[in-house]
């Protein structure tokens, strides 16, 4: 008896760790970034909206919108509208797939951001152009 109590609770605990397991394996988060300026890549490493596989990440983020010098934000490349259009349809095709767009980038800098939140007007512009940026966007 002993010993089948043992056996039991080593299954138990097996068992208690497989679905643990199992269950972060199927509830993991990975996001992925596209970046606007890889169209520009030579032969096959040219890279598209239409070249994502969108069930590969659970999160996409475009790469990258800028913050101009009137507090707004803006597109970057001379055919954003038309990539983050492609970007945001691949919704379409994985509806649980959740796309972000990222503000700046590493020769973007900081300060930017740091004259964008210098004031509560500053804020205020950038909040509203960014609204409505996604809303056509988005």
């Amino acid at each position: 008896p002993v010993k089948l109590e043992i056996i039991m609770g080593r299954l138990t605990l097996v068992a208690g760790l497989g679905l643990v397991l199992c269950h972060l394996a199927f509830s993991m988060e990975m996001g992925c970034y596209f970046t606007n300026w890889s169209q520009y890549r030579p032969g096959i490493g040219k890279y598209t909206p239409a070249n994502v596989d969108p069930f590969l990440c659970t999160h996409l983020f475009y790469a990258f919108a800028m913050i101009n010098h009137a507090n707004e934000l803006i597109t970057y490349e001379w055919n954003d509208e038309t990539l983050y259009k492609a970007f945001n349809e691949l919704k379409n095709t994985n509806p649980h797939l959740r796309t972000l767009l990222a503000v700046g980038g590493w020769n973007f800098g900081s300060t930017q951001f740091s004259i964008m939140v210098s004031s509560a007007a500053n804020r205020q512009t950038f909040i509203q152009s960014s609204i409505k940026f996604l809303r056509t966007y988005g």
